[in-house]
């Protein structure tokens, strides 16, 4: 059905890039910003009132990593640094607040568009984790700290996190992924792949089939 099953006209949308920190395209930290490009004109064309992108990176702000990844100001989406946030207390869990960014929770749609990487600590980064950029600034880092001693824990609170932002579309950036000491220290690798599902967890179940990983390899 293409875009179209997902954007209905006048919807608002967000896309959801990974920012990990401000870094050139070609090192493979961040979403590369021909991604964005395409999916955010694929967006206006089925007749999306506003394209959007945010993220609340670990470094930095998302405007900044923009503006290394080359995206100017006459893009056809507007990115916006993380808001204030707004807290979010997900039924039944252990985690008895979340602050995350009030335009994701708002959006008729987010679109996710995360980077395939491995992961120091989770093994591997792609669409489910890339929902860890929606919890606001300084708050990552606390959570971290608290769930991130244990990965199963700590994959526990990024379930959490996806759930709530539920993302309706998620297409990995795979087309050069990272390896080695992800999420921003390993090296740029050819994949050649772009992967796109309306369940995250089934997308990250492939990439980490294709890549040799037993699933129970994978936290999350």
């Amino acid at each position: 059905g293409g875009i179209g099953a997902f954007v209905a006209p006048g919807a608002r949308v967000v896309l959801k890039p990974n920012l990990l920190l401000p870094s050139a395209p070609e090192r493979a930290v961040c979403t590369h910003p021909e991604i964005l490009r395409a999916v955010a004109r694929l967006a206006r064309e089925a007749g999306a009132a506003v394209v959007d992108a945010t993220d609340s990176p670990g470094v930095g702000s998302a405007r900044r990593c923009a503006r290394h990844l080359g995206l100017g100001d006459d893009e056809p989406f507007i990115v916006h640094d993380a808001d204030e946030g707004m807290d979010v207390a997900p039924a039944g869990t252990a985690f008895h607040r979340l602050r995350l960014i009030r335009r994701l929770r708002d959006a008729d749609l987010v679109i996710n568009l995360p980077k395939a990487k491995t992961h120091g600590q989770m093994v591997v980064t792609a669409a489910v984790k890339n929902s860890f950029g929606a919890v606001v600034g300084m708050e990552k880092a606390q959570w971290h700290f608290r769930a991130g001693k244990n990965p199963a824990d700590f994959a526990r609170l990024l379930l959490h996190v996806h759930a709530l932002i539920a993302p309706r579309l998620s297409i990995l950036d795979a087309v050069i992924g990272m390896e080695g000491n992800g999420p921003s220290a390993g090296d740029p690798r050819p994949l050649g792949l772009l992967m796109a599902s309306p369940d995250a967890h089934a997308l990250d179940a492939v990439l980490a089939r294709i890549w040799g990983l037993d699933l129970h390899q994978v936290f999350t």
